[in-house]
């Protein structure tokens, strides 16, 4: 008699067992999404092109906030927490948390003195930058908070709390716009106020992973993880982020505008990167942990197998019908943007191909290639003030696709290189 030997599951059912083993997390992804969306294009249709692109200048001062704390803060949680029990991980999540208000606190602080700053030379930015201060503290507390239920796989309670965030968000939002009441400045109150209430809520969920007692080398640990991440998050921005403001600085604040109007309607898509730079570190990293690094490289095939035909048939399917999605989203002001949603399709799908390789470089705690690959990605700044010069803020977005893809071949280099069964010495966990 012989016994049947069960064959390797293949490449597809791997694909489908990534994506059912995390519904919640794709579900609060998606929540997540739909809520920026709605308030993004709410914002826009009220504020028009100017005005939106003014917004969009203090508005990125917190997502590059957020990109900060995601590296020194929550990262380090969700890679180094995922191997904790018992004891341990509340004494370290706890000096986490206190290392988390530290920085919130940190944040708010500069935002009142740029806001004070601001009444000099340019007196119509202080109220978005008062404004701003709420919003950086509401918004990093709750997504700490957030963030520990990752690590812990409780994935339901996290989007619990994002209910009632995006809930009271748009609700209010909503309701401001109906009055005739919604502004920059009333918006960021709007979005502090929702944050700072599920931020309650969300610390009340992980009441049970703090204690009194700290873990005094946590902070150690997370900088020496987070460091890395942390000035490639700033080399992130210069690469590709500080087009924003070069193009609002070369072309006014109404570039600004048309860049991010195009990125709000990739919002869909935006539910696929927050899974990817959230749930799959911790995913790679505990299956590096059980298999080594054939578990390892075989979740990467499989999240490339899942996310990058899915962001190219929806970046296909948004350039081909730019001129139709931004008439019906945004109205005849930002149809002058048709040939920039085009680009921002292609931007986004080296943006993706660098995030996925990324999480497996963060599963092998490799945070310095991260950083290496960021700077390499400066290389097209001069380029991309060319770019914009000759084509405008087409121009911009050829430049962020430029430096995406010259960022995805470092971050793959650096994956090979290291790759153990090349030979090369593995880095340290925390290099």
């Amino acid at each position: 008699m012989t016994t049947a030997t069960a064959s390797p599951p293949s490449v597809r059912t791997r694909a489908l067992g990534l994506l059912g083993a995390n519904l919640w997390g794709i579900a609060d992804q998606g929540l997540i999404s739909g809520g920026n969306f709605v308030t993004m294009v709410l914002l826009a249709r009220t504020l028009g092109g100017a005005g939106f692109g003014v917004f969009t200048l203090v508005y990125t001062i917190l997502t590059q906030a957020y990109v900060f704390q995601t590296a020194l803060v929550t990262q380090p949680h969700n890679v180094l927490g995922a191997t904790c029990r018992g004891e341990p991980y509340v004494r370290y999540t706890t000096a986490t948390a206190v290392w988390q208000a530290a920085y919130a606190g940190l944040c708010a602080a500069l935002a009142l003195l740029a806001a004070l700053a601001a009444r000099l030379a340019f007196p119509a930015w202080t109220p978005l930058l008062v404004a701003l201060a709420g919003a950086l503290l509401g918004w990093q507390l709750q997504e700490f908070a957030r963030r520990v239920l990752y690590t812990e796989g409780r994935l339901g309670a996290a989007f619990a709390s994002d209910v009632v965030r995006y809930g009271l968000q748009v609700g209010s939002l909503a309701l401001l716009w109906r009055l005739g009441r919604l502004t920059g400045p009333v918006a960021l109150g709007a979005l502090a106020t929702a944050a700072a209430v599920a931020a309650a809520l969300g610390w009340w969920q992980i009441r049970g992973s703090l204690g009194r007692a700290l873990d005094t080398d946590a902070i150690r640990r997370n900088w020496d993880f987070g460091k890395w991440l942390a000035a490639g998050g700033g080399a992130s921005w210069l690469s590709d982020g500080a087009y924003l403001y070069l193009a609002a600085a070369l072309l006014g604040a109404h570039a600004a505008g048309l860049l991010r109007a195009a990125e709000v309607l990739f919002g869909p898509l935006r539910a696929l990167m927050a899974f990817v730079t959230t749930i799959l570190p911790i995913r790679f990293a505990r299956a590096r942990g059980v298999g080594g690094e054939a578990a390892l490289r075989g979740q990467l095939k499989s999240a490339y197998r899942l996310v990058i035909p899915l962001v190219g048939i929806y970046g296909a399917l948004m350039a081909l019908a730019a001129r139709p999605a931004l008439a019906l989203v945004y109205g005849d002001e930002y149809l002058d943007g048709v040939a920039v949603l085009a680009w921002y399709a292609a931007y986004l799908l080296a943006i993706y191909a660098g995030d996925l390789v990324a999480a497996a470089l963060k599963a092998r705690g490799h945070s310095r290639p991260l950083f290496a690959g960021q700077m390499v990605g400066l290389v097209a700044i001069p380029v991309g003030w060319l770019l914009v010069l000759a084509f405008g803020v087409e121009g911009a977005v050829l430049a962020m696709t430029l430096s995406a893809v010259l960022v995805l071949t470092a971050y793959w280099h650096a994956f090979l290189r290291h790759d153990p069964r090349r030979g090369a010495t593995e880095l340290e966990p925390v290099a």
